[in-house]
């Protein structure tokens, strides 16, 4: 029988092998050691040799990972943390196309520009939300267990998808009122963000600690593919819209939550049959303070190239629906705006494959500059091509590169400091790149296109300059 606590996980695991290695955030798989949220660690410490005296000597199986008695349920378990896990990305990738559109659909009268910061609200609000409940979902899942957690994080989604729905169909004649309220909404339906711990869980469920990282790249990157139903939902609700009036959108973005609705009870099933392994001992350990650890030049450098890496991934991505629909000319149902998104998140994830081998074999900052110049290409494409094979080129270099640069850059960041660090300094990492994933959603609807491309054009070649002078002055002191 399933016990209620089965699925908590510690910060540190004893388990007979080797360091088990966990992917980044946003399910790029690098092959090594993760950038993670706060107080999660997976972390094997005890030999084979030691567990093997501890049998000899009669003890219980206190030291031994229970990883071992869960091989019944590894393959069931990988299939449903990818469900999760493609629940959630649904709602992210769905809602950065609906959220922006909808907002525009309800404040015509009250905004007179087509373009403005007050239509990416209620998406910026999403990644502020990311920033404040990231410790309370790391508690939460650390007290009540993984599996608990993810259905939680589905049952807000429930609820706040229902709300969004009644929002969007009943209130649509009282705009300020439905947009502060679908704001709401959005609050309660970031909670779903728990699903970013599924990639801990699918280490977790390896009978082989030594397969742990094909595990996370297979659920990370199968369920980011199934994710792709949460672009196509947004242009399907719009397809359901009764006529081709504003008010007739915003009916039309209702159903797409409708749907999101559904979804998100699928996300909640698939959490509730999860059996996941039983936790064992946190390990405490002393910790350096966070100031002095961010005055080292390594940990700086490492926290800012991940930053700016994400902001130049998210600024463009954010306003590719306004901005489509504008130059383009197209519908707010249309499935080119949606196939754009799709082949985004399809080259965000597949890479993350290859990307740790890469890193292996040719070297952290030899792959980080090859994203970095991927993304920088990119921007290219923006400024000198135009049509809707441009913004498809745009967003395929722009994944590929942002995949590729993150995946080195958290590497770089691991290696800046200690693992008895890595918790706090991992927490201010994600804080400091949700703050600028939010300040990215507002700036994406203040500028014209090009503006956006410039911008990020800046925040990479800065970044790349930084990189090569720092590995200069290594090559020169050594």
């Amino acid at each position: 029988m399933h016990h209620p606590k089965d699925d908590r996980h510690p910060e540190i695991v004893r388990c007979s092998s080797s360091l088990v290695n966990c992917s980044v955030h946003s399910g790029a798989w690098c092959g090594q050691e993760p950038d993670v949220p706060p107080d999660v660690k997976l972390c094997l410490i005890v030999s084979a040799q030691e567990l093997a005296a501890e049998r000899d000597q009669g003890n219980p199986s206190s030291v031994r990972s229970s990883l071992v008695d869960n091989g019944g349920n590894e393959l069931r378990n990988k299939l449903l943390l990818a469900a999760v896990f493609s629940v959630y990305f649904a709602f992210r990738s769905g809602c950065l196309i609906v959220l922006p559109l909808a907002s525009r659909d309800l404040l015509r009268h009250e905004v007179h520009n087509k373009f403005s910061p007050i239509y990416q609200v209620p998406l910026c609000t999403w990644f502020v939300m990311d920033i404040i409940i990231t410790a309370p979902n790391a508690w939460f899942m650390k007290t009540y267990g993984r599996r608990r957690g993810f259905m939680l994080g589905n049952s807000f989604a429930m609820a706040a998808s229902t709300g969004a729905f009644l929002v969007l169909s009943y209130l649509p004649g009282w705009p300020v009122l439905a947009f502060a309220l679908l704001n709401l909404t959005v609050m309660f339906m970031s909670v779903i963000g728990m699903a970013e711990f599924v990639r801990f869980a699918a280490a977790e469920c390896c009978v082989d600690p030594a397969h742990s990282s094909a595990a996370v790249s297979q659920v990370l990157t199968g369920g980011a593919m199934f994710s792709m139903v949460g672009p196509f939902s947004a242009s399907l609700g719009q397809m359901l819209a009764p006529g081709d009036d504003p008010l007739d959108h915003v009916q039309g973005f209702a159903y797409f939550f409708l749907l999101m609705g559904v979804f998100a009870c699928v996300g909640f099933m698939s959490a509730y049959m999860l059996r996941l392994p039983v936790p064992n001992e946190v390990v405490r350990t002393e910790t350096t303070p966070l100031m002095k650890i961010f005055r080292r030049p390594a940990v700086v450098r490492a926290v800012c190239a991940q930053t700016s890496v994400q902001f130049a991934m998210v600024l463009p991505m954010s306003a590719v629906p306004l901005t489509m629909g504008h130059r383009l000319h197209l519908s707010e149902a249309s499935l080119i705006i949606s196939g754009v998104v799709m082949v985004h998140i399809a080259c965000m994830f597949l890479p993350g494959l290859i990307s740790g081998k890469l890193i292996a074999k040719i070297g952290i900052f030899p792959v980080m500059l090859s994203g970095l110049l991927l993304q920088a290409a990119a921007m290219l494409t923006g400024l000198l091509l135009d049509g809707v094979h441009s913004f498809y080129i745009y967003l395929s270099l722009l994944g590929v590169g942002w995949n590729l640069a993150f995946v080195a850059g958290t590497v770089l960041l691991l290696d800046s400091h200690s693992l008895h660090d890595r918790p706090r300094v991992t927490s201010a990492n994600e804080a400091l790149r949700f703050f600028g994933n939010a300040c990215a959603v507002l700036i994406s609807s203040s500028v014209s296109w090009p503006n956006v491309s410039y911008i990020c054009l800046g925040f990479v070649t800065l970044c790349a300059v930084a990189l090569m002078t720092s590995r200069c002055c290594r090559y020169s002191e050594g």
